[in-house]
């Protein structure tokens, strides 16, 4: 097997599939908690930040004041440590860390449909993004920057709509 990478949008079904495929005995990491590879960077300074221990303070201002990254070299080692994995998350520098991956793919889900997950109380107690109205108003063009930069680096498209043994055919598993 490859190493693999899934991203998608929040509420497109990377968590649900971990949860699915690990389940089966497949190595599938959620990239929100490869804790040693992710990090907070604030835009204003460029620093490193951590991520607020009370959920209730990463708000809409907080997210909007930071970008979520994954460092390159921190990637290297953990999928070297783990492979062969299938990765499923969602970072703001893809470019820096699709080297690192045999395969792309991109979760595809309707917008409306996105939208119910985030505002589904299990979900909202368990992710910090969604649980601001503002932030589901951002969706639309959250979406529309992934769109652009997974079909620039070569991501497939998968529907999301699918159940996850059917999505798991794709990679031959």
């Amino acid at each position: 097997m490859k190493n693999i990478l899934i991203t998608g949008i929040p509420g497109s079904g990377k968590s649900y599939l971990v949860k699915k495929w690990s389940q089966k005995g497949i190595n599938a990491v959620d990239g929100d908690f490869m804790l040693e590879v992710v990090q907070w960077i604030n835009k204003s300074n460029n620093k490193i930040d951590p991520f607020p221990e009370n959920k209730e303070q990463a708000d809409f201002d907080w997210f909007n004041d930071h970008r979520f990254v994954w460092n390159p070299e921190k990637l290297s080692k953990f999928i070297k440590k783990n492979e062969p994995v299938i990765i499923l998350g969602l970072c703001d520098n893809l470019e820096e860390i699709v080297k690192y991956f045999n395969d792309l793919y991109c979760l595809k889900v309707p917008i409306s449909l996105v939208k119910k997950r985030l505002l589904r109380p299990d979900r909202q107690k368990s992710n910090a993004f969604g649980r601001d109205k503002r932030q589901i108003n951002q969706l639309d063009n959250i979406m529309e920057e992934l769109d652009e930069k997974s079909f620039k680096l070569g991501f497939k498209q998968i529907d999301a709509t699918t159940n996850e043994d059917e999505i798991l055919t794709l990679f031959n598993i």
